[in-house]
């Protein structure tokens, strides 16, 4: 676990089963750590090894990068022994987050923010991480293509809040590297009066609204049943 990381390798994976532990037994009588194997299965007979750890009776290693997007077998050896062929690790498309939208959320959460950038999968383990300080909450993403992923912001304190995207539930996560990809989280806003409550069906009508919790910036949007207009 888990089972799919980027092409760029480096995702941290256990292995454990039938077998595992016999291997981690033998690595150690030979007085050598055990290794974690990734073969493609192509013609070209595609093996990369890595060295492993041996954690209780399973192995733990690092993902090697790889060439292109596909499904490998992965095992662990050591001993002269290997077990855990049957196990497989996808290699998926590296993720990159470049903006998010909007960028503005109520601490309440429930907003929908697409997060936009490349190398979105379609997989059951794509997720959106949202980092503030060093709090991290995950959420399901919703994919719409290889360049956007939507996702709702979980609630929270007001601030500054980091969207990043993960296709594999978390373990690896891609964050943007400018502001565009920061959502501020706000306390929540309150109309509680507008003024004049009535004017002509032709519009034109300037309308005072008060309540609390108003932001100012270029943003300010006032919604008029399914009608929305600029304010200010």
């Amino acid at each position: 676990h888990p089972t799919a990381g980027p092409l760029t390798g480096g995702t941290a994976i256990v292995l454990a089963g039938e077998g595992v532990a016999d291997v981690v037994a033998a690595a150690d009588a030979a007085g050598a750590a055990p290794v974690c194997v990734f073969s493609a299965g192509d013609d070209a007979g595609t093996e990369v090894v890595v060295e492993g750890e041996a954690r209780g009776e399973a192995v733990a290693c690092e993902t090697p990068a790889w060439g292109s997007a596909t499904t490998v077998a992965v095992a662990v050896r050591g001993g002269g022994l290997e077990a855990g062929a049957a196990q497989a690790f996808e290699f998926l498309p590296s993720v990159a987050v470049s903006e998010v939208s909007p960028r503005v959320g109520g601490e309440s959460g429930g907003t929908v923010v697409t997060v936009r950038g490349s190398g979105f999968s379609n997989v059951a383990g794509l997720r959106c991480v949202f980092a503030s300080g060093e709090e991290e909450a995950v959420s399901f993403g919703r994919w719409l293509s290889a360049t956007a992923v939507e996702c709702v912001l979980p609630a929270g304190a007001p601030g500054e809040v980091r969207v990043g995207v993960s296709s594999n539930g978390g373990a690896d996560v891609s964050f943007a590297t400018t502001e565009a990809g920061v959502v501020e989280r706000v306390a929540m806003w309150s109309v509680e009066s507008v003024s004049p409550s009535s004017g002509p069906a032709l519009g034109g009508t300037v309308v005072e609204v008060r309540g609390r919790g108003f932001r100012g910036g270029s943003e300010v949007l006032c919604r008029f049943g399914s009608s929305v207009v600029r304010g200010s």
